[in-house]
């Protein structure tokens, strides 16, 4: 995925949300202060309505994922690590989070091609060697900059709401958005920026030894997580092991 895509995509979905939230109210409208004036109220809510969730998206998964701001200073070599990575490599600095559970994963968050969010498990920055870890890292930053970070938050902040009263339609509508094929993409162009493939082999293979997925999540979230659980609402056309083969073969 590409990010014109991927801004096309959300585009496309949250003006899905708008037009339902103007059909669905328009009738109320239309029967209190007449048709035409029905029409305008109707489609300045859903828009109204659109732009919050939009807005919001980030904030909602970060609660969901029960992360918080990193400590300026608490982990300095993840913080020069993600300096050099976005100096050396053009990145744009991400929102640094991070999310107190043992398990090893990493998630990471767009809401405009000019934002990231990243978000790392304390089992991860602290159990992981540095090559791990940067690997991780570019893979991460990677997903900005292609936009299959913003796909994945608006696949998040809509469809996703729908998992708990609706999971098929739900799990549908968010592969209209997503592509889940493009996490090997983003793992290829990883191994470019490190140049070296064993290091991101190595930390999905940490990963899916230990075998622990993080403790408080929402299920509509779970997609966002480098590592994603098997339950999650949306799932990658690749899993781990299959990832991990892929390495192996660079």
């Amino acid at each position: 995925m590409n990010r014109s895509l991927a801004v096309r995509r959300t585009a496309v979905a949250y003006g899905v949300l708008g037009l339902v939230v103007a059909i669905v109210t328009y009738p109320i409208w239309a029967l209190t202060i007449g048709p035409l004036w029905g029409v305008l109220i109707s489609i300045v809510l859903g828009a109204l309505v659109a732009g919050v969730v939009h807005r919001t998206s980030d904030a909602a998964a970060l609660r969901a994922l029960d992360a918080a701001p990193l400590a300026e200073g608490r982990y300095p070599r993840l913080d020069n690590m993600v300096e050099g990575l976005t100096v050396a490599h053009g990145f744009r600095m991400p929102s640094m989070h991070v999310v107190e559970d043992a398990a090893p994963n990493a998630a990471v968050m767009s809401r405009t091609p000019r934002t990231g969010v990243l978000v790392l498990t304390t089992g991860l920055v602290e159990r992981f060697d540095r090559v791990q870890l940067e690997s991780v890292l570019a893979h991460e930053l990677m997903r900005i900059r292609t936009g299959e970070a913003m796909a994945n938050l608006t696949a998040a902040a809509l469809p996703g709401r729908l998992a708990a009263v609706a999971p098929g339609p739900a799990a549908r509508l968010a592969g209209m958005i997503t592509d889940g094929s493009v996490v090997i993409e983003a793992d290829m162009a990883a191994t470019d920026i490190t140049r070296y493939p064993p290091g991101l082999e190595s930390a999905l293979a940490s990963i899916q030894a230990d075998g622990r997925t993080v403790a408080h999540d929402s299920r509509a979230h779970r997609h966002l997580w480098l590592a994603v659980p098997a339950d999650a609402v949306l799932t990658s056309t690749f899993d781990l092991g299959d990832r991990i083969a892929v390495l192996q073969e660079l």
